[in-house]
């Protein structure tokens, strides 16, 4: 996985964090993710998630559809449970 750079966004009146990716294809994108799930199938799991678009300097990309985007912002999922894994071994 080639983990993409991102960085948390606290916002005034919101009851949620948003995220900006901060380079590659879809740099400077913020979104926020609605519900996180995961899926156990045949001894394995995925996640399955919902997520909203808070601001795209792209007026040209279809989010929805993107296959690219949906990988970037699950690969952006994994790190963030795997860094709080880390961080609750940690403690």
């Amino acid at each position: 996985m080639n983990k993409p750079q991102y960085t948390f966004n606290s916002r005034e009146n919101k009851d949620y964090v948003t995220i900006t990716i901060n380079d590659g294809e879809f740099n400077k994108v913020e979104f926020h993710y609605g519900k996180v799930k995961v899926i156990e199938e045949n001894d394995e799991a995925k996640l399955d998630f919902t997520y909203h678009i808070d601001h795209s300097p792209y007026d040209n990309i279809d989010f929805e559809t993107n296959e690219a985007f949906h990988q970037t912002i699950g690969d952006i999922l994994i790190d963030i449970i795997e860094n709080q894994i880390k961080d609750a071994d940690d403690n």
